[in-house]
């Protein structure tokens, strides 16, 4: 399994880094469009990569048996490890192109996110984290164990 999840995403070169931060749509949450059942699962990290031509998602989660918050709090072992489960894997090659290179970009200037996105890099890689509030102050180990995808 990957190393520690709560470690800064990179790519190869590493050419672009920074952070992110993202909230969940009121309509329908993260998880659910998943197809992961909230009352089961509780998403820890989700990462969004782009390599060349190709594109994934992958989750990790830990089990929700008593809801969210107590359910995170459990999963933090004494040595401020949280162990989590790949829950979702997912990927996509454009079907415009084959290869690893990005097909011709759009008229310039680009001005749609996911263009820049799909676009404007050969590798990048988002890692969202999902840790309650009041359980940030410490810098935990995320560490997958298990997996029900592969």
């Amino acid at each position: 399994m990957e190393s520690n999840l709560n470690e800064p995403a990179h790519v190869l070169n590493d050419e672009w880094v920074g952070t992110a931060a993202a909230d969940d749509v009121d309509l329908k949450p993260v998880a659910e469009m998943l197809g992961l059942s909230r009352g089961e699962w509780r998403l820890v990290v989700v990462e969004l990569h782009v390599d060349g031509g190709d594109q994934s998602i992958v989750a990790y989660a830990v089990r929700n048996a008593e809801g969210g918050y107590e359910a995170m709090k459990r999963a933090i072992t004494r040595d401020h490890r949280i162990e989590v489960t790949k829950v979702f894997d997912s990927s996509e090659v454009p079907a415009d192109h084959i290869d690893t290179n990005p097909p011709d970009a759009p008229a310039l200037p680009i001005t749609s996110p996911s263009d820049l996105v799909a676009l404007g890099f050969n590798r990048l890689v988002i890692r969202l984290l999902n840790i309650p509030t009041s359980l940030r102050d410490h810098r935990y180990e995320i560490v997958p164990v298990a997996s029900i995808v592969d």
